[in-house]
C-alpha cells in the first residue's frame, strides 16, 4: 500500500463527507462502509507513525554514537556515516544536545514524525465525524418532520 497523505486524505473526505439528503437510506446505509475505509486507513497511518517513531529512535542513538566518537569505522558505515564526526568538540551535555537538535538528519525525521501524527489526527478527526453521521442524518429527518406538520 502506499504511503498517506495529507493531500489525498483531503480529497477523499471532501467526496465522503457529502450527505444526500434526497436519499437519506442509503446515506445510513453507507456508514458502515465508510467506518471500515476510514478504520483502515487510520490502522495504516498509526504503523506509519509507529515505523517513524522507531526509526528517528533508531537514528537519534547512532548520532549520539556519531558525535562522541564512540563507534567503530565498521559501525560507522553500517550505520550510513561516510567518516568521524571531526566537528568542534562537544565536552558537556548542553552543545551535545544542541547538535543534535540541529542535526538536519534527525530534523528530516521529526518533520516526518510531525506529519504522520498530522495524518493520524485527522483520520481520528473523520472517525468521530463518521460515528456521528447517524445523529446527523436522523436531525435532518426530524427537521423535515418537523416542517411538514409531522412533529
Amino acid at each position: 500500500m502506499e504511503p498517506i497523505t495529507l493531500v489525498n486524505l483531503h480529497k477523499l473526505w471532501t467526496v465522503d463527507t457529502k450527505i444526500d439528503d434526497t436519499q437519506l437510506d442509503l446515506e445510513s446505509k453507507k456508514i458502515p462502509l465508510l467506518h471500515s475505509k476510514y478504520l483502515n486507513l487510520l490502522t495504516v497511518a498509526k504503523l506509519q507513525l509507529q515505523q517513524s517513531k522507531t526509526k528517528q529512535k533508531q537514528r537519534y542513538f547512532a548520532k549520539l554514537l556519531w558525535y562522541k566518537n564512540k563507534s567503530s569505522d565498521e559501525d560507522l558505515e553500517n550505520r550510513g556515516f561516510k567518516n568521524r564526526y571531526d566537528g568542534p568538540k562537544l565536552i558537556d551535555k548542553h552543545m551535545l544536545d544542541a547538535a543534535i537538535e540541529a542535526d538536519e538528519d534527525l530534523c528530516k525525521l521529526k518533520d516526518t514524525l510531525v506529519y504522520h501524527e498530522s495524518i493520524v489526527t485527522y483520520l481520528e478527526n473523520i472517525m468521530k465525524e463518521i460515528n456521528a453521521r447517524n445523529w446527523n442524518i436522523k436531525n435532518i429527518i426530524d427537521v423535515r418532520k418537523f416542517e411538514s406538520g409531522i412533529i
